[in-house]
């Protein structure tokens, strides 16, 4: 079937919903509202409200999407916080391991050395002038940059040692590295990193409480896809995520009132890997967790219409 695309403007929108029974008492009062939003973006919110239309205003739909708004901001927050976590474990277990701040760049040190790629280091440059459009941190610029040199280092730490990747840059220190990547990126080396055979994925799991490093690889990928869908400014709202296996007996039985896959579900993980998951017993416990720490501010009768939608399976 082939696609064909209908073009539709605000008033010619409303005046649709207006029709198939939602309340609207003004047209050209929510025209510029929706004009601001977007009608594609608007329509996911409307879907949810489908089913009985007719039981519903415009303000309703409009909340969800502030709720919405809401949701993304407080979950950025919590991601961003595992995000600087997770970095600075990796940094302090990768040095448990070695002195050797570049043994990252040996081929030798990763399971799979070809996903390691050479726009990791685009903030790194072999000289001290930089172009508009180039990234580069100040530090760097004006300390490590003019003081060490790569050659040198490469003489010293790696000689003789097939690196990762070859290319005239003045690699910097693991450290630096990790700070600069995305939390992709950061994921990405992080499963594939071994030193002198340790699996350092595993090392970094049980810092977290987790003894199957694919598991907790499966956890920090769901944290991934949240905070791209966050930062991108998605709808997070009647969205599915992709599924973790529940770790402990609580997870399991709260598996019996909500879908795995609803965000719920991925909130509860978070927890997990905040370590804050102690206070949740059941249902109840987990959504008014929920409802304290990401709705706050939210209009009531949203926030109950969204809690009821993201339990159902």
């Amino acid at each position: 079937m082939i696609y064909n695309y209908r073009e539709l403007n605000s008033t010619t929108y409303l005046k649709e919903l207006q029709e198939s029974g939602l309340y609207i008492d003004d047209l050209t009062k929510y025209k510029k509202q929706l004009s601001n939003i977007g009608i594609f973006r608007f329509k996911g919110y409307v879907k949810a409200f489908k089913s009985n239309l007719s039981n519903y205003s415009i303000d309703d739909i409009f909340n969800l999407y502030k709720l919405d708004n809401r949701l993304k901001f407080n979950l950025f927050k919590i991601v961003s916080e595992l995000e600087i976590k997770l970095k600075a474990i990796l940094i302090d277990i990768y040095y448990k391991h070695t002195d050797n701040p570049f043994i990252y760049l040996d081929k030798n040190s990763y399971k799979n050395s070809s996903y390691i790629t050479s726009d990791m280091f685009n903030s790194w440059h072999t000289n001290t002038k930089t172009t508009k459009n180039q990234e580069v941190y100040l530090h760097y610029k004006d300390y490590y940059l003019q003081k060490y040199s790569f050659n040198k280092n490469r003489e010293f730490y790696l000689n003789k040692i097939e690196l990762v990747i070859n290319s005239s840059i003045n690699y910097p220190p693991f450290h630096y590295f990790i700070e600069d990547l995305t939390l992709g990126r950061v994921i990405t080396v992080l499963s594939n990193l071994e030193i002198d055979g340790i699996n350092i994925l595993k090392e970094v799991a049980n810092e977290y409480g987790f003894y199957q490093d694919k598991l907790f690889l499966s956890y920090l990928l769901r944290v991934k896809e949240l905070r791209n869908r966050v930062a991108h400014n998605a709808r997070i709202f009647n969205r599915n995520y992709r599924s973790v296996k529940a770790i402990n007996k609580i997870y399991k039985k709260l598996r019996a009132d909500i879908y795995e896959h609803r965000l719920l579900d991925v909130y509860y993980s978070l927890l997990i890997l905040q370590n804050q998951e102690v206070n949740i017993k059941n249902c109840n416990d987990l959504i008014e967790s929920f409802t304290k720490n990401l709705l706050n501010g939210c209009d009531k009768k949203s926030i109950k219409f969204a809690i009821k939608y993201m339990k159902k399976r």
